[in-house]
């Protein structure tokens, strides 16, 4: 099966996780299926799971802090740019500080 959201989702979440403005990280990528991608992310504040289906284009990410657990985004991502925007988007959410 042609796996390239997940590809997509993988390499565009190491591209930005390596960024400059990013916060610094440690992923653990794991391909479950043939069709499921899961992404574990720790910093030192935070950890959260970008979870990726293939044939739907479906994306999840959840966020923990400390004993806070937000849903980030659950849906369909049907573009690259609404990939983008998500994936930036954690980045964002691990950047910030918990206490702002």
């Amino acid at each position: 099966m042609d796996a390239a959201f997940l590809d997509q989702v993988e390499s565009r979440w190491r591209a930005l996780s390596r960024s400059a403005s990013a916060a610094p990280c440690r992923s653990r990528v794991s391909r479950p299926g043939t069709t499921e991608l899961r992404i574990e992310v720790e910093t030192n504040e935070a950890r959260a799971v970008i979870a990726a289906w293939e044939p739907s284009r479906t994306l999840r990410i959840v966020v923990h802090r400390f004993k806070d657990e937000r849903v980030l985004f659950d849906g369909r991502c049907p573009t690259d740019l609404e990939l983008e925007r998500k994936l930036g988007a954690l980045c964002t959410e691990l950047s910030a500080s918990p206490f702002a």
